[in-house]
């Protein structure tokens, strides 16, 4: 089984997840480029069961640029990209929220 591991910088919250992600993608909105300091954001999620989080976490809510950035495989939200950040080809791209997905981040 798969296992990806990840926290904060400064190590106070930590995560694990098992498994294969449900989906996975890059965000080019205003909001990823300014949160991630680079073109994009690169985003994977996991069924609530597979993940564990330690530490005490907070929550940040924000509409977002993009909505929601993935599809089922691999896509990338495009609308706001960087001339100078070079995605894959062969990976879908979108203006905006990708078919069947709803429109939140």
């Amino acid at each position: 089984m798969t296992k990806f591991t990840g926290g904060c910088q400064c190590g106070a919250i930590r995560f694990e997840a098992s498994g294969d992600p449900l989906f996975a993608g890059h965000c080019s909105c205003r909001d990823c480029q300014m949160a991630s300091g680079t073109g994009h954001s690169t985003i994977a999620a996991f069924p609530e069961s597979a993940l564990k989080v330690t530490g005490v976490t907070t929550k940040y809510t924000s509409a977002g640029g993009s909505g929601q950035p993935v599809t089922p495989q691999a896509a990338i939200f495009q609308r706001s990209a960087q001339p100078w950040d070079h995605a894959n080809p062969a990976l879908p791209k979108f203006d905006t929220t990708p078919p069947g997905l709803p429109p939140s981040h």
